[in-house]
């Protein structure tokens, strides 16, 4: 992380990294799960974070949100 990282307010427990030059890197389903704990049903909270997170860009050090890998 570098003096310029970006990170989203509150959602912290849903970093997994950074990239090489400093970028935060979110867990999408993490992201989910902690509006879903605000009273959030699942259906309000991937749209939430679909609309103010995932189409946010606020510069070159925007976060990246990727959905990890879930076992089947």
């Amino acid at each position: 992380m570098n003096e310029n990282t970006i990170l989203w307010d509150g959602l912290n427990e849903s970093i997994i990294g950074f990239s090489p030059d400093g970028v935060a890197v979110y867990d999408i389903e993490k992201m989910i799960t902690h509006f879903q704990s605000q009273g959030m049903t699942r259906e309000e909270a991937q749209e939430w974070v679909d609309f103010n997170i995932l189409g946010a860009y606020v510069g070159e050090l925007t976060p990246i949100h990727i959905y990890t890998k879930q076992e089947e």
